[in-house]
């Protein structure tokens, strides 16, 4: 491993924080596409965590099902197998509970998949540089599944940064913007607290005045969502519209993922030193930093962090994997993919 990589893949964290992964059996993973990374995080009864990289071209958003991963990456989809007994090639059991083998891409071209979920067993993604919500189609790029009303057009040319979107009672319920505009990337000119959320089953703006929302969802009968260019965590009452902040983190807040007790919360370095100028003084930070908090829902309170060091600046999707404990994904850039082998043996 080269100098730059060990860099790049360098992390600190909690002490102890391995251990309450181990305790909730859980792990996550989570995508950078600066850093061209998708990370398996995963802990042990001793307390320490461990880190898996593989490397990806630009990958974004993440969804799991009970039978695949789909990853979004820079012009392609690419799904991954599920499998939980994999065997070397002197049929030794591989010692993970959970493997992720890659089997094909869907090429979409450069859309800018900011978020994924399974939906009735398709995966739909938010197409946020056409501005709607798209799933894979055999014959083409994308199939649009359903566009905001205000959008006339569907060109490339985002124009309201559609990001993200939450799954309610098993269908797409509730999409985040960063502004309500129908003009070619019109959300650029924009105040960065233009942000709203847009209910599909009212067909209305439930929610506005967001301070560029990120990575909404639905937990616990409300919508949780992260306003990045203030770095809270929100909790939304959909029916008043109103919210309520959960807590501030020092950072770009985006990526979030939510379960039992704990949200998991990515934070990047500011990309945009205009951004970073823009925001309060209680949001400027010295020493910005790359991490995950991991916060417990019950006190409100931080309960441990993985803090990324060297070439990676910024977190971008976060996925638990419920009863996970030492997860593994097969590379593209090492010789197991070469003897990794699924063979269905249905006889015809």
């Amino acid at each position: 491993m080269s100098d730059i990589e060990k860099n790049l893949v360098s992390f600190e964290y909690t002490r102890g924080l391995g251990e309450l992964f181990f305790k909730e059996r859980l792990s996550l993973i989570a995508s950078t596409y600066q850093a061209q990374r998708v990370m398996l995080i995963s802990g042990e009864s001793n307390g320490k965590v461990a880190v898996l990289n593989r490397t990806l071209p630009r990958p974004m958003g993440i969804a799991l099902s009970n039978r695949e991963l789909a990853i979004g990456c820079k012009n392609e989809i690419w799904f991954f197998s599920i499998s939980q007994k994999v065997l070397d090639l002197q049929g030794v059991l591989l010692p993970y509970d959970l493997v992720f083998l890659p089997r094909r891409a869907h090429v979409t071209g450069d859309v800018l998949i900011h978020q994924l979920a399974y939906v009735n067993e398709k995966a739909i993604f938010t197409n946020t540089r056409f501005s709607c919500l798209s799933e894979v189609s055999q014959d083409h790029s994308f199939s649009v599944v359903w566009r905001p009303p205000f959008i006339s057009q569907l060109l490339g040319d985002d124009r309201c940064h559609l990001n993200g979107m939450a799954i309610r009672d098993r269908e797409v319920r509730y999409v985040s913007m960063l502004a309500q505009s129908d003009q070619p990337s019109g959300w650029r000119e924009q105040n960065d607290d233009q942000g709203i959320i847009f209910d599909l089953r009212l067909n209305k703006v439930i929610v506005t005045s967001l301070a560029m929302p990120h990575s909404p969802c639905w937990y616990n009968d409300k919508l949780w969502c992260l306003e990045s260019a203030c770095g809270d965590l929100v909790a939304i009452d959909v029916v008043s519209g109103k919210k309520e902040q959960i807590i501030k983190v020092a950072g770009y807040a985006r990526g979030l993922a939510i379960h039992g007790n704990f949200a998991f919360i990515g934070i990047s370095k500011f990309r945009d030193k205009s951004l970073a100028a823009r925001l309060s003084t209680e949001q400027v930070i010295k020493d910005p930093v790359c991490a995950i908090k991991v916060l417990d829902l019950r006190n409100r309170e931080i309960v441990g962090t993985i803090e990324f060091k060297g070439l990676l600046n910024e977190l971008f999707d976060i996925q638990v994997l419920p009863g996970v404990l030492k997860p593994f994904m097969v590379g593209f850039e090492e010789e197991l993919i070469d003897q990794i082998f699924s063979i269905d043996l249905t006889v015809p």
